[in-house]
C-alpha cells in the first residue's frame, strides 16, 4: 500500500508499507477479523509531491509532523 498525507498545507508524506489481514467467515460472508499495517517507508514531500527527503526516518518524520500541526 501507499499513500500520502498533507499537514498544514505545508509538509506532506509519502508512505509506504504492507497490510497482514485475517478474515473469518461469518453467518455466509468473509469479514475481517485481524488487520495489522507495517510501515516500510517515509518519504517527507512538499504539498505539490516533490520529495524533500527520500526514506526518512521515522522520528524525523513524527517530529516535522508534530510541528506542523502544533
Amino acid at each position: 500500500m501507499d499513500d500520502v498525507l498533507i499537514f498544514g498545507g505545508t509538509l506532506g508524506v509519502h508512505g509506504y508499507g504492507h497490510y497482514s489481514d485475517r478474515y473469518v467467515k461469518i453467518d455466509g460472508s468473509w469479514v475481517v477479523e485481524y488487520s495489522k499495517l507495517t510501515r516500510t517507508r517515509f518519504d517527507l514531500i512538499k504539498p505539490d509531491g516533490t520529495v524533500i527527503e527520500a526514506d526518512a526516518p521515522l522520528e524525523k518524520v513524527v517530529a516535522l509532523v508534530k510541528g506542523a500541526v502544533g
